[in-house]
């Protein structure tokens, strides 16, 4: 009859690697079962992980242990006692000492040997392998899942997870469709400023009926105040999933934000105290980027800006300034609204009329006719002459071979005369680039002028810098005033442009005078413009 005494301990938890396991009753039963006859003075059990130390209920095992409450341990499974090195070394330390007489598991023969302690030790080790490779397995998907734009967890509130059609293996994030318009409504209560948290979730779940998502064990329950609250504060509803331990850095979801930047940083100023707002979220502002201090040359950025009235109205601002990087006096700043009204202004005063773009490219046709007359002339000229180089390189060459001249001369003259063929084989082919660098800076000037105003409202900040550039160089802010070097070529069109298209509007839209006459002006628009 064995009469060592034995604390029972069962022990599960939520980690992948264990969801397999038997619950915790039924191992403490199977056991009762396989050992009938054993003295068992405690059942302890726990629902924590092994992956690292510190289990309060398995300290207590290994104190009843080492006091001589206890001479042994019953578990289901080695890998139920320890699944980290601390507590492995612990098990088996206490075993050589004579703490523990003997182990018996469900699942698995100890033998309390050298041989059987090292087989111990290896087991555990093994779990513990199992441990830290599944948890390196685990970052690495839910990396790779948040890379690909997917939450790794279950979905927000007015959000369903589903299984990708074409992949079912990956898990992705659709909208609910019987909850993401409430969602959005609840938003929408809390932007407007005349309701609280409070009043939004009352409305919510008493006149909406709103009830959470019903799944196997838990939902189809009024939506909480917590809940609310860390719904309005979950940056994840713009779209953007943080990347966890980098403060600050996100990925993009590839499920459909349900609010924009600004409406969730509007949110975190009526929510007060009990807002969240964003960790350095990399903002493009319409005009950052390609502006630049007049006085110090720093570049100019932007900044946000609310003001909460009375009313719980939340007004925004965004404000543009040099960022002063360097010793600087423009502290003035300027509201995007002036700013965009500054551009606009600029870019009206080179934006052509569309019968004034149909005269350039008419223009530019023509001239590109007679241009390529005269560049094939050049050309020929250029080519006959290279001919005749190379001609007389082959004579030369013809007449070394024949010792007609000596080496010495040869050298020299050959070396000059591939100098002359390698000079005019490059005219050729400037001839031939400036004629298509001429057409092409035409053609993207005349486009520039005729829709660039349109595309730099509507483009992003690349196309802003490019089209910008396009008009001039070195564009500046001071005392919130934008200023533009224009081109040499395009001050005359600056200059006299208003009044031209006030002329030819003028002429245009006259009911007086005759068609001849009326025909008359317009040429005579036609060659001012075409004269600058």
């Amino acid at each position: 009859m064995n009469s060592l005494r034995y604390i029972l301990y069962a022990r599960k938890s939520s980690e992948d690697a264990e969801r397999q396991s038997l619950s915790i009753p039924a191992q403490a039963r199977k056991l009762r079962e396989m050992f009938p006859g054993i003295k068992i003075v405690a059942t302890l059990e726990e629902s924590r992980s092994a992956f690292e130390p510190g289990r309060p209920v398995f300290a207590k095992v290994m104190d009843m242990i080492k006091n001589g409450e206890a001479d042994g341990i019953l578990s289901w499974h080695p890998d139920r006692l320890s699944r980290n090195e601390i507590d492995a070394a612990n098990i088996t330390y206490a075993i050589r000492r004579g703490f523990i007489q003997d182990l018996k598991f469900g699942s698995y023969h100890f033998n309390n040997s050298p041989d059987g302690i090292m087989m111990l030790q290896s087991m555990m080790s093994q779990s513990q392998y199992y441990s830290a490779k599944l948890s390196v397995d685990v970052k690495r998907g839910n990396e790779q899942q948040r890379k690909n734009g997917w939450l790794t967890y279950r979905a927000l509130p007015g959000y369903l997870n589903a299984r990708n059609p074409n992949n079912p293996d990956q898990g992705i994030i659709i909208a609910d469709e019987d909850r993401h318009a409430l969602i959005r409504k609840m938003w929408d209560m809390l932007l407007s400023g005349n309701y609280s948290v409070p009043m939004i979730q009352k409305i919510a779940n008493d006149e909406w009926g709103y009830r959470t998502p019903v799944r196997r064990r838990s939902g189809g329950t009024p939506m909480t105040r917590s809940t609310l609250y860390l719904l309005f504060t979950n940056i994840r509803y713009t779209g953007l999933i943080p990347v966890p331990g980098k403060l600050g850095e996100y990925e993009k979801a590839n499920y459909p934000a349900m609010v924009t930047m600004e409406e969730y940083d509007k949110a975190q100023i009526i929510l007060g105290n009990k807002g969240k707002p964003r960790q350095s979220v990399v903002k493009e502002f319409a005009y950052r980027g390609f502006l630049f201090c007049k006085e110090c040359g720093c570049s100019v950025t932007a900044q946000d800006k609310y003001k909460r009235l009375k009313n719980g109205t939340v007004l925004h601002y965004i404000y543009y300034h040099c960022t002063r990087k360097r010793p600087c006096d423009n502290r003035k700043t300027v509201e995007e609204k002036n700013l965009a009204g500054q551009l606009d202004a600029l870019l009206d005063s080179y934006t052509i009329h569309p019968q004034f773009e149909e005269w350039a490219l008419e223009a530019i046709k023509e001239m590109n006719g007679s241009e390529a007359e005269e560049r094939k002339a050049i050309e020929n000229t250029q080519f006959s002459t290279l001919q005749q180089m190379r001609q007389q390189h082959d004579k030369l060459i013809d007449m070394a071979s024949k010792e007609l001249i000596r080496d010495e001369v040869f050298k020299e003259k050959s070396k000059a005369l591939l100098s002359q063929i390698k000079d005019m084989e490059d005219n050729v082919a400037d001839t031939t680039n400036r004629a298509a660098s001429w057409r092409e800076g035409l053609h993207k000037t005349i486009d520039v002028i005729a829709h660039g105003r349109e595309r730099f409202e509507k483009g992003d900040i690349t196309a802003k810098r490019d089209i910008l550039l396009a008009l001039g160089s070195n564009p500046t802010l001071y005392g919130g005033k934008i200023e533009l070097m224009p081109f040499e070529w395009l001050i005359p069109i600056q200059k006299g442009l208003p009044a031209l298209k006030a002329e030819y509007e003028m002429v245009r839209t006259s009911d007086s005078g005759s068609a001849e006459e009326k025909t008359a002006a317009i040429a005579g628009i036609k060659t001012k413009w075409l004269g600058w």
